[in-house]
This record gives C-alpha cells, sequence and structure tokens, in this order.
C-alpha cells in the first residue's frame, strides 16, 4: 500500500506516480485522495492501471481538482 493522501500532488507529482505504478507491478493499494490532481494526472494514472498494471485493487482518488476545460 502506498498512502499519499493530502500530500498537495499535482500533474508533476502524479506523472512520477504513473512512473512508479510502470516499474512496481505488485502495488495493491494506491491512495491519492486529498490531492490536486487535475484530469490529466488522472487520465495518466488510468491509462497504467488499463494497460500495464493489472494488480493494484483499490484506488483511492477523493477530492481530485476539477476545472472546465475550454
Amino acid at each position: 500500500m502506498l498512502n499519499l493522501n493530502g500530500n498537495k500532488i499535482k500533474t508533476n507529482g502524479t506523472m512520477m506516480v504513473t512512473e512508479l505504478l510502470f516499474s512496481h507491478d505488485k502495488m495493491l493499494s494506491l491512495n491519492l485522495g486529498n490531492n490536486k490532481i487535475e484530469h490529466d494526472g488522472i487520465i495518466g494514472i488510468l491509462s497504467v492501471l488499463n494497460s500495464s498494471n493489472y494488480t493494484l485493487e483499490e484506488l483511492n482518488i477523493d477530492n481530485p481538482v476539477y476545472r472546465t476545460i475550454c
């Protein structure tokens, strides 16, 4: 389990977590709640889960940052 809840992680930090998920395919739980993750960070994490990491059983992304794309 990796608990990064409330660490003020933004897009760059999310991309580092994405790289971590590519290389650590045994992680079962990841908590990214209460951070400043925007839509592109969430898409990055979900793309890893869709393509190469099939072991993650729990992902928490509570309270991400929502902004309108215009």
